[in-house]
């Protein structure tokens, strides 16, 4: 059904209502509901408490409570207001993009305008994207909860899927949405402003391809990027034994605890070794991150690791059907998935873990891009472009489906992959 330019001023004239409407009734918790966003995008939600809070907002921690019966439902009425104004920037970049009814419908297009909305979205609306990811994980690691990640989720489908009936293409705005999600929050991590954005134009670009089923050679700014990457790659510690155990210890605290909870005594407590013994081995807080990336990066990436190493000779259906328990997430470790997106976070609010932020953006697809060249067969040429891509649609994809079962994230993780190799010619 094509959207109407009434439509989406309708949707425009609502959400804008709805957020008028509770700024205007509850100014002071319009203000907290700020002070929690605040501290999403610097501290991070384990490094919350309600005096903090309290005191990023001015008032007194009696009057949080009074306004507020928990903390959780703070957090929630937050989520809940980052969704509504996320619903209004939505509806308004739909308006920017809606066409007269005497026009006819472009045809393409997609590749500059997603490039230009993950931009927009991921560093002009800072805040709502680390409400987003913040609220995904904060749901994720408590089942109690209600899970806003479903919202969120349904709020990018349904938006991409009206951006790419706009640009006539689609079939392909749940895909799209799944790039979205794994692209915009790499954008947030913050590098080089310029190449980044011209990194994006050409991801994009290459999305657009591939959705008109071509593999996409590698691209010049792209292949740029890659290359200071791998020079600007931190120094990791020996991998001795007890390096190697302490590192796994700080990777799961990560996982378990959260980012805010990575100290050398949480550490230690966790491998079981003296304080001193950590200290030795990652003398700061930085080359224990260091550390945990290196332990996260490994196990988020060992299913690949598998699939990749799989002796194959051509993508027949059996060799593809090997692979896609692989890559359809039905026995994805949840846990280690939320250490990656803590990871992630982390890096794009603290400058002193800057140094990830080309390494998670630029070298990521490496092994799943062995694992693309298996399923579509050896005569298919797997660029570092398409590897990224399939990269972010895999990433995606499992995302969306973190709060499925196993069996629900393999029969639609195994729907959208079969059609993607059918796509692209496996």
């Amino acid at each position: 059904m094509r959207i109407t330019r009434r439509d989406i001023r309708g949707m425009v004239a609502k959400t804008m209502e709805n957020s008028a409407d509770l700024r205007a009734s509850h100014p002071l918790g319009q203000r907290l509901v700020e002070s929690v966003w605040h501290l999403w995008e610097t501290e991070g939600h384990a490094g919350i408490s309600a005096r903090s809070l309290a005191q990023h907002a001015g008032v007194p921690m009696s009057t949080l409570y009074n306004r507020f019966p928990s903390m959780e439902h703070m957090f929630l009425t937050a989520q809940e207001e980052a969704l509504t104004q996320t619903r209004q920037w939505c509806a308004t970049q739909l308006e920017h993009l809606s066409q007269p009814s005497s026009a006819s419908r472009p045809v393409g297009g997609l590749g500059p305008i997603m490039a230009a909305l993950i931009d927009e979205w991921a560093q002009e609306q800072r805040h709502l994207p680390f409400a987003w990811r913040e609220g995904f994980l904060l749901a994720s690691r408590d089942p109690e909860q209600p899970h806003p990640g479903r919202a969120w989720h349904g709020l990018w489908r349904d938006f991409w899927q009206a951006v790419c009936d706009l640009c006539g293409m689609g079939d392909y705005g749940e895909w799209t949405s799944f790039v979205f999600e794994a692209e915009a929050a790499l954008h947030m991590l913050r590098w080089r402003r310029t190449l980044d954005r011209a990194c994006l134009e050409e991801l994009c670009h290459n999305w657009e391809q591939w959705l008109q089923g071509r593999l996409v050679p590698a691209s010049p700014w792209r292949s740029i990027a890659r290359e200071q990457a791998l020079a600007s790659l931190p120094d990791l510690p020996s991998h001795d034994e007890m390096t190697q155990r302490i590192a796994a210890a700080a990777a799961d605290v990560v996982e378990h605890q959260g980012m805010a909870r990575l100290t050398h005594r949480s550490v230690a407590s966790a491998a079981g070794v003296s304080l001193g013994m950590v200290s030795s081995r990652f003398r700061t807080s930085v080359d224990l991150v260091k550390g945990a990336f290196e332990a996260i990066y490994q196990r988020a990436a060992s299913p690949y690791h598998e699939a990749a190493e799989t002796p194959m000779v051509d993508g027949s259906a059996e060799q593809v059907e090997q692979l896609m328990p692989k890559l359809t997430g039905e026995y994805i470790s949840i846990s280690n998935r939320l250490a990656f997106e803590e990871l992630t976070l982390a890096v794009a609010r603290d400058p002193n873990f800057q140094a990830f932020a080309p390494q998670l953006r630029y070298l990521r697809g490496r092994t799943s891009g062995q694992v693309l060249h298996k399923t579509l067969g050896a005569k298919a040429a797997i660029s570092p472009d398409d590897a990224a891509l399939f990269s972010n649609l895999l990433s995606g994809m499992q995302r969306a489906g973190i709060s499925l079962s196993p069996a629900q994230r393999a029969q639609s993780g195994r729907a959208h992959i079969e059609r993607l190799l059918h796509l692209l010619g496996g």
